[in-house]
């Protein structure tokens, strides 16, 4: 594992060229499957639960994580993880039809919240090419990190963002009625949570 975390996170900040890369990937019979998925588990405190993530070794519960997802995964597809910089676990493995993702992620999330009495969130990003990994993976933990920053409804107005940005319709009144709030309350809480305005980020 420790072999795996130092290659993966060497990829991610660019210090191997691609000759490299495909060489480790060999000595390290790292086998990525074309398109992949690149998912990362979030972990947040469970309210109703008297435990709380701080109460836990980091080492541990991810090392428990890891033990819950390489089973989970076995009867689904082949996996690969790897502990990221920012101290997450991320996954690599095949695109699966979106029924079998969604059945294979209730199975993953149900174990771990209860045995570890944390919720979960899974952020994931689909990639191409072996040479998108890096912005791939940033994508993930981009949105990872607005996990940990940011309230759940600021997470889905940014979702919105990423999803719809392209579309000449959408905009602050559309992201607030999606989300069943006024235009002024979302900009509001936006501004405040991110630093920038919801246009300016948009």
């Amino acid at each position: 594992p420790s072999l795996l975390n130092d290659f993966f996170r060497r990829w991610l900040r660019g210090s191997m060229d691609q000759l490299e890369i495909e060489d480790r990937m060999r000595d390290l019979n790292i086998q990525i499957p074309l398109p992949y998925w690149v998912t990362v588990l979030h972990l947040r405190n469970d309210p109703s639960q008297k435990a709380s993530i701080a109460d836990w070794e980091p080492e541990l519960l991810l090392y428990g994580c890891d033990n819950i997802v390489q089973e989970v995964f076995a009867s689904y597809c082949p996996v690969l993880t790897f502990r990221t910089e920012d101290s997450a676990l991320a996954m690599i493995s095949e695109v699966l039809p979106r029924e079998r993702w969604e059945e294979l992620a209730r199975d993953l999330v149900s174990p771990i919240e209860s045995h570890l009495l944390v919720k979960v969130e899974l952020v994931q990003r689909k990639g191409e090419r072996l040479t998108d990994f890096p912005e791939v993976v940033e994508q993930a933990m981009l949105e990872y990190r607005a996990h940990q920053r940011y309230s759940d409804m600021v997470i889905e107005a940014i979702r919105l963002i990423d999803k719809l940005w392209g579309d000449g319709g959408f905009s602050l009144q559309a992201a607030a009625d999606a989300l069943y709030v006024t235009p002024q309350y979302l900009s509001r809480v936006f501004h405040q949570e991110t630093g920038d305005t919801f246009g300016s980020y948009l």
